[in-house]
């Protein structure tokens, strides 16, 4: 793994710890509040709390973005609240960043210490899975020794207290105890049974198949995941011990509740325990679990209290903050994420009239200046296709599937109707764009045929972020908005844009060829609109580099500009990219 991949990695790695500590330690308050109540509520909490170790927020986040769909929405909207929630989660990463980067030139040595720090880990994984898979070998030798078990007295107390497991009799076990992950077998110690009344005997089935039916052994096994990958982390160690105290708990609260005899349950476990003999097994969910004397004296003494409205609020709380809230964000924030492209499914705006003629002689233009009602542009399929639906002019990335693609250049122009040009002159220079667009989708659909999707893909980006020198932008002096042109002398290039805010900024500066064709993202938390002026050299290579140096010219390097003139970066991060999908497309018909 390269060093810029590590440097992505790494923040995400340490958010993700201080996400799950903090989410464990609310769990501890929140059982101790709790400690009353029924056994059932603190187990799934720890439970809760091991499977948070798997669940990193984001994942929630992404969730959230996939239930509410692909729209287009201004990244501005929500921008304020969504930036300060994540940076409450994810308090490790740069402001508005996903990663950490060092500057050109700096942290190439930390390479080895990076490959040190992952073979420690990997090493620490591989010793907590040799010692359970050692412990694993020989519970099943010890299961390959018993006797399988279908008659005696044993085995109809099984059957009587409702267990559909099976039974095994075994000289090599000492307390009784449920093996198996998903087919679940009782090891029962030979000559037990002669020690336990009948009263007793039930008793202590009753536990087991308790233990079976809410498949305790594969609760282990799942934190047994959690031990093996963040072994180095004292909380898993802490969260077995809880697990392990509550799921005896459960088990003991449900075999009092059937049989209503605290003492006499009692009395069976304190047999088992003078039977037992110190034996640790894996993966084994055994009667005599967890401290037998305080389980003894909390059987006898504890009675269950209901839950209060006040404790009930509490868990809904907890719930909202850790579930409700991530989900939320992740459907009030736009998709895509990355691009913004501009896809809307049903019915689209259309113009008056349209005109669709072969350009055969001519390159391609920029789309032309609205000219009164009516729209005039000359473009090739694809690059109609991006203007369209709001693609970068160098994200062929972002159009997936398509057919082979023309060459040809297209003429054509289209006339508002009276009311809609009315509706749109009253609409910003941005509002104004946007119905342009939709209403080329309706031409593409109607003259082109074409039909299209939208797919989220993984893809590298580039996320815009403020600089450690700070922005170095000026407020936009006037109220017409977003004017841009780009001029060039040989291989510098010059690049005027008044008005525009951070996000049509991100959107310029993703259609130059340095960028490789990748999404840039703003992720500087500014708002306001600005005038600036970008002097670079255009780099001869055609593999983008942030770190390259420049070219022949007498301005810097794209990547350098950008820092040095703006205050700003780019900074390659990955990230879901929305892309459109071309499902069918025909040559147009021509008027």
């Amino acid at each position: 793994m390269s060093e810029s991949h590590l440097s992505l990695l790494l923040p995400a790695i340490g958010n993700h710890l201080w996400q799950s500590t903090f989410c464990v330690c609310a769990i501890w308050l929140i059982t101790l509040a709790l400690r009353h109540n029924s056994a059932r509520l603190r187990y799934g909490l720890w439970i809760a709390a091991s499977l948070k170790f798997l669940l990193p927020l984001s994942l929630l986040l992404d969730l959230g973005t996939l239930v509410a769909g692909p729209r287009k929405v201004a990244v501005s909207q929500h921008q304020f609240a969504y930036s300060i929630a994540t940076t409450a989660m994810h308090p490790l990463e740069p402001a508005g960043s996903l990663q950490m980067r060092d500057m050109p030139g700096r942290g190439s040595g930390r390479t080895p210490l990076y490959a040190a720090v992952a073979m420690f880990w990997f090493c620490g994984c591989a010793c907590v899975l040799s010692v359970w898979l050692m412990r694993w070998r020989q519970l099943r030798e010890t299961f390959n020794d018993g006797v399988h078990v279908e008659e005696g007295r044993e085995y109809q107390s099984l059957r009587d207290v409702g267990g559909d497991i099976s039974l095994h009799r075994s000289r090599a076990v000492r307390e009784p105890g449920v093996y198996g992950i998903f087919r679940s077998v009782l090891l029962w110690p030979d000559g037990l049974s002669s020690r336990l009344d009948d009263e007793h005997l039930t008793a202590i089935m009753l536990h087991e198949v308790t233990h079976a039916r809410h498949r305790d052994n594969l609760i282990a096994a799942l934190h047994l995941v959690v031990e093996a990958v963040f072994w180095f982390h004292p909380f898993v160690w802490w969260i077995e011990r809880k697990l392990l105290i509550e799921r005896e708990n459960v088990c003991d609260e449900t075999v009092v509740h059937r049989l209503g005899n605290a003492e006499a349950y009692a009395l069976s476990l304190l047999k088992v325990g003078r039977f037992r003999i110190e034996h640790e097994q894996s993966l084994v969910a055994p009667a005599g679990g967890a401290d037998l004397g305080e389980r003894v004296v909390r059987i006898v003494t504890h009675r269950v209290a209901k839950l209060s409205p006040v404790r009930s609020l509490m868990l809904i709380v907890f719930g909202i903050v850790t579930l409700v809230i991530p989900l939320a964000l992740g459907v009030l924030h736009p998709l895509p994420v990355y691009g913004q492209v501009l896809y809307r499914e049903g019915a689209l705006p259309s113009f008056e009239v349209v005109s669709v003629k072969l350009r055969p002689d001519g390159p391609p233009l920029a789309p032309a200046p609205q000219s009164g009602s009516s729209v005039h542009l000359f473009f090739t399929t694809k690059m109609l296709i991006m203007y369209a639906y709001n693609l970068p002019d160098f994200s062929e990335a972002q159009i997936a599937k398509g057919p082979g693609w023309t060459d040809d250049t297209y003429d054509i122009e289209g006339k508002f109707s009276d009311s809609d040009y009315a509706a749109i002159q009253k609409m910003s220079v941005a509002e104004r764009q946007e119905q342009i667009q939709l209403r080329l989708q309706s031409v593409l659909k109607e003259r082109f045929h074409l039909a299209v999707h939208l797919e989220k893909r993984e893809q590298t980006i580039y996320a815009l972020e403020v600089a450690k020198s700070g922005p170095k932008l000026s407020a936009a002096r006037h109220q017409e908005p977003d004017r841009f042109g780009i001029t060039h002398s040989g291989m510098d290039y010059e690049l005027k844009v008044t008005g525009t805010d951070l996000d049509r900024l991100a959107s310029l500066l993703g259609r130059e060829p340095e960028v490789g064709g990748r999404s840039i993202v703003n992720r500087t938390g500014l708002s306001g609109s600005y005038d600036l002026t970008l002097h670079w050299t255009r780099m001869a290579s055609s593999a983008p580099d942030p770190e390259s140096t420049a070219a022949e010219g007498s301005a810097p390097s794209y990547f350098t500009a950008i820092q040095e003139q703006l205050g700003l970066r780019l900074v390659p991060a990955k990230g879901q990219v929305a892309s459109i999908v071309v499902d069918h497309i025909e040559k147009p018909s021509m008027n």
